[in-house]
């Protein structure tokens, strides 16, 4: 077969997609993706039978190195300010802080953990949508991850990326109005309470720093203790830390790659403490027992993104972490049943 440009490649696969850089290779194993976007597009063709889980996979790593991109910057300079910042609390304080924090967290209980839907059962609608929402807590998830940033309007909208994408249809997020937006099935954080209640964990990304303050709002306004319920997650510690004195009623998560953190894990656990930020979240592959420890000696969760594999997924109930996100809502759901039952029992 003739590959791109010419090239001859034995037994190669190509793919072709609409409205973006227009192929994708793959050839005895070894997957070149040209454009990011194309892992987005849900009409992708896929003629090959390994194709799809080879795709999924990449996409995900794909989104973990944007998310990582799209922050990386504000935590560098985060990380530049972080020894001022902690001469800005007298010594005093932070160690009264830490004894705060401590105490009854080094007696901690194991609890069956938060099963967070990543954007919904997105394996099962489109993602970040209300039929994925409403799909993953009917498959027993206790909890549902989305991202956020505000429409032109002013409105909290659920969505990943500043583009929303329906098929060929694009549009600019803090561009457009919540209602064009709804036309591609982007919902109000305001319609996922409306429709969904408020019994259930809401783990938010929080892409546009301004959304934080109404994400709040909307979470009082909706009562039943839902504030109390509501993790909102972002990559600078400064920016956590200084929503904590207006917002003493919802969690806070230092989502970041392990990598990007320069100080010592035990300085940021210690430092996490002080600021009143509740929850690490790390990727699965970076926590270890030592580390799920450390983070619990300090009064701080462990959470564990991207954890898709029954295997990860014991290994990560083995650790003892506090919370999974999962794309598969059925697969997380059972494994973690399985993994309680046994404990129901004994005690």
């Amino acid at each position: 077969m003739v590959g791109l440009r010419g090239v001859d490649l034995p037994r190669t696969v190509v793919v072709g997609a609409v409205d973006v850089v227009p192929f994708v290779v793959i050839a005895k194993g070894i997957l070149d993706v040209v454009p990011d976007a194309l892992l987005e597009l849900p009409e992708l063709a896929v003629p090959a039978p390994d194709l799809a889980a080879e795709l999924g996979q990449l996409a995900r790593t794909e989104h973990h190195q944007r998310h990582d991109e799209h922050y990386e910057d504000l935590e560098r300079a985060d990380l530049r300010q972080s020894s001022s910042f902690r001469a800005d609390s007298p010594a005093d304080a932070t160690r009264e802080g830490l004894e705060c924090r401590l105490g009854p967290a080094m007696m901690r209980t194991p609890v069956r953990p938060i099963t967070f839907a990543h954007r919904g059962a997105r394996t099962e609608a489109p993602e970040n949508t209300m039929q994925a929402f409403r799909r993953a807590l009917e498959l027993g998830a206790a909890g549902l991850e989305t991202d956020a940033w505000m429409s032109a309007d002013g409105e909290v909208v659920l969505v990943h990326d500043r583009v929303a994408r329906r098929g060929l249809r694009r549009r600019n997020v803090s561009k457009s109005t919540a209602d064009a937006l709804a036309e591609l099935d982007v919902p109000r954080l305001a319609e996922l309470y409306a429709q969904l209640g408020s019994a259930f964990e809401l783990s938010i990304d929080v892409k546009d720093r301004a959304a934080a303050e109404p994400i709040v709002e909307l979470a009082r306004a909706a009562g039943h203790g839902a504030p109390g319920r509501v993790w909102l997650c972002h990559a600078s510690v400064r920016f956590l830390s200084g929503l904590r004195e207006q917002m003493p009623d919802v969690k806070l998560v230092h989502s970041r790659r392990r990598q990007h953190i320069e100080a010592p894990l035990e300085r940021h656990a210690a430092d996490l403490a002080v600021s009143g930020i509740d929850t690490m979240n790390f990727h699965y592959s970076e926590w270890t027992a030592g580390l799920v420890t450390l983070f619990h000696r300090f009064g701080v969760n462990a959470f564990a993104w991207d954890v898709q594999e029954v295997r990860h997924l014991r290994a990560m109930l083995g650790l003892g972490v506090d919370a999974l996100y999962c794309d598969r809502v059925d697969r997380m759901v059972a494994t973690v049943t399985e993994w309680s039952e046994p404990r129901r029992e004994e005690a």
